[in-house]
Formats: structure tokens, C-alpha cells, sequence
């Protein structure tokens, strides 16, 4: 029975099937979407989930030298929202779970932050930066011993299994003034125009792909609450659902992100759209601000 596992509820329940394509590992997947809070997830979470996460995944990648962009607060590791949400948030005593190889630290090292930490289940082994951020190898449970003014999570609580129990490990971390930033993507416009074939579905490493709705019932019965909701979905994600559903239908034997090179110049006509679906609360991705009650 697919019963959700944000809210409980099984009516209504419609089930999908969604490949891995963006390495070419390959596996077929049962995800549905919940008829309640729209939450849409994987069925069963894969007991060999680490294969899915090669070496050459986006953010286990070793980070480049420098993060910033010469005469520019941010860059494409520290983009303008991203970056201004942040900038407005203590400099100091920052947590980034789900961290990778440190990118974010690093960028946010550049920019003058301090005493920065970070977590990531899939590292190799513990690490430090470049900038000298420790970064160990493990998940949010296993921090015990310390409180934070800030937490993030960006684009990492949707390949987590333990959804609620996550959110109650924040709140024991956060410190009493503190604030967790939850960057996601968010199943609206994208989910619904490309359905399997939306990019960041990218099964089966997301496990969860919440709606607004969903969201909020992972905060009930905490001592959290949301305090803002930044819409920041990129003209890339919806480029590459196209391009993906277009190469699906070819049939062809590379890789997604193979069959997708060269098709980067088309972003600019989708900066305005992108721009509408941000504005209307329909964009594929978001930022929540959430504080202590």
C-alpha cells in the first residue's frame, strides 16, 4: 500500500514509474503522489543508495580554488539569493548539513563568515577545505555536542529517508534565536508539465519532492515555525526537463546529461517564465526560513 509518509494519508494515491538517467546507472522506481499534501516520494528507499551517488556527483566534486566571482558578493556557488538570504542571518557558528565537499563553506569563507561546520553522509571520509572548514562524513544525528545560530540544507533534506526526524534533530541544534534555511524543490508548475521527466525528480536520489503543503506538516507538532518563503527556480531545470522528456522519446543510448551538452544557450528564453513561476509561488525550487517559537 503507498502510504504517505509526510502525512499518513492513503486515498488518492497515484502512482509513477521514473528511471535514473542523469549518470546512466539505470533502475526503474516506484514513486506516487500523495492525494493529501501532494508530497511526491519514492515507495521504498534503496538499500544500495550509495551507487547513486558516484564521484562525480555535483557536490562530492572537490570545489574549484576560489568561489567568488571578482567584483561580485556572489557567484554561481553563492548565487544572489542565496547569498542576501544568508547575508542577512549571524556570519558565524554556521552548520550546512548534507555539505558535500564544501562549496557553500567555502564561498561563505570567502565572504569574511566564520567558525563554519559541515555533515555529509556520502563523503569518502572526513575532510577539511580549503579554507579550513572541517567537514565530517556521517548525518545530522550524529551531532550531539553542539548548538548553531544558523543551519542549512541545500538541496539535500529530499535524499534524506527520515524526514520528521530531521526537522526534530534542527530544532535540537538550533539555537533559541536561531534560523534553518531549507533549500528544496517543490513539486508545482515543473512536477506537473513533466511529470517523471522533470529534472529534479532525478530518481531515485531524491526520495522526497514536497508542496508547500507537505512542508508545513513536517513543522507540526514542533517547536519550529515557518517564517518565509523564497521562491529561486532556475531557466536550467526547466531546459533540462524539456530535454530530457525530448531525448526519452529518441530513445537514444547516452546518458542524460550526456545527450543535454550544448543545449545550455537556450536559457535566456526561459528567464522570463521562470521569473512568472517564482513571482506566483510555482517554481520548481524554494528556500524556507524557519525559526524557534
Amino acid at each position: 500500500m503507498n502510504t504517505c509518509k509526510i502525512c499518513g494519508n492513503e486515498k488518492g494515491n497515484t502512482p509513477y514509474k521514473a528511471k535514473e538517467l542523469l549518470y546512466g546507472i539505470g533502475g526503474e522506481f516506484e514513486y506516487f503522489q500523495c492525494g493529501n499534501c501532494g508530497c511526491v516520494q519514492i515507495r521504498e528507499f534503496p538499500a544500495d543508495i550509495g551507487k547513486y551517488y558516484p564521484d562525480t556527483y555535483y557536490s562530492l566534486a572537490s570545489p574549484p580554488p576560489r568561489g567568488r566571482t571578482s567584483g561580485k558578493k556572489y557567484s554561481l556557488f553563492l548565487p544572489k539569493k542565496r547569498f542576501d538570504l544568508l547575508d542577512s542571518l549571524p556570519h558565524d557558528n554556521i552548520l550546512d548539513v548534507g555539505c558535500g565537499a564544501g562549496v557553500l563553506l567555502n564561498a561563505l569563507a570567502d565572504e569574511g563568515f566564520s567558525d563554519l561546520h559541515g555533515v555529509d553522509l556520502f563523503i569518502e571520509k572526513d575532510l577539511v577545505t580549503r579554507s579550513g572548514v572541517e567537514i565530517k562524513k556521517g548525518e545530522i544525528f550524529d551531532i550531539t555536542d553542539k548548538t548553531y545560530n544558523v543551519i542549512t540544507l541545500f538541496h539535500s533534506l529530499e535524499h534524506m529517508p527520515l524526514q520528521k526526524e530531521t526537522i526534530t534533530q534542527i530544532e535540537k541544534l538550533l539555537k533559541p534565536d536561531g534560523t534553518c534555511v531549507i533549500a528544496i524543490p517543490i513539486a508545482t508548475y515543473a512536477w506537473e508539465r513533466y511529470r517523471t521527466n522533470w529534472y529534479q525528480l532525478d530518481a531515485p536520489r531524491h526520495f522526497f519532492l514536497h508542496t508547500e503543503k507537505s512542508f508545513r506538516v513536517l513543522l507540526e507538532d514542533t517547536g519550529l515555525v515557518l517564517q518565509d518563503i523564497i521562491y529561486d527556480s532556475i531557466p536550467l531545470t526547466l531546459i533540462l526537463s524539456g530535454y530530457r522528456e525530448q531525448a526519452e522519446k529518441r530513445g537514444g543510448k547516452r546518458t542524460f546529461m550526456q545527450r543535454a551538452v550544448g543545449k545550455l544557450t537556450r536559457s535566456f528564453a526561459f528567464k522570463s517564465k521562470t521569473a512568472r513561476l517564482n513571482k506566483t509561488g510555482k517554481g520548481d525550487q524554494a528556500m524556507f526560513v524557519i525559526k524557534k517559537r
